[in-house]
């Protein structure tokens, strides 16, 4: 447990509150939205930020970017700015949650169900 809470990175949080401490530290950011695509990186949007990625140095992004979510590793350069230096593309991300989702629900169903059969008798 010890060193799994020392290997814990910076997260956004941690830099919103105190942007000049995060300047020149790892920043691990998973699963965000691609807003906008540029020449040598791209902004990804969060939860009450936009982060600009430079220099990605991760696989390629597909031209529909409408279900793929980016994980990005790299080093925060301040003003909502940072570099890819590693990063994963997810490209469906958002299907595998509502497929998810959907197993979930009718498992549930299924429950209920068996339930209701069991106490009627």
């Amino acid at each position: 447990m010890g060193v799994r809470l020392d290997a814990v990175t910076l997260g956004m949080t941690e830099c919103l509150k105190d942007e000049e401490s995060c300047v020149g530290q790892r920043l691990d950011l998973a699963y965000l939205r691609v807003a906008q695509v540029r020449d040598r990186g791209f902004v990804m949007h969060g939860q009450g930020f936009d982060m600009e990625v430079v220099d990605w140095a991760g696989p390629a992004l597909p031209r529909r970017l409408g279900l793929v979510r980016v994980s990005v590793s790299g080093v925060y350069l301040g003003e909502q700015r940072m570099t890819g230096e590693r990063g994963m593309v997810h490209r469906f991300r958002k299907v595998k949650e509502i497929v998810g989702a959907s197993v979930v629900v009718a498992w549930l169903w299924a429950v209920v169900g068996f339930v209701r059969r069991r106490f009627r008798g």
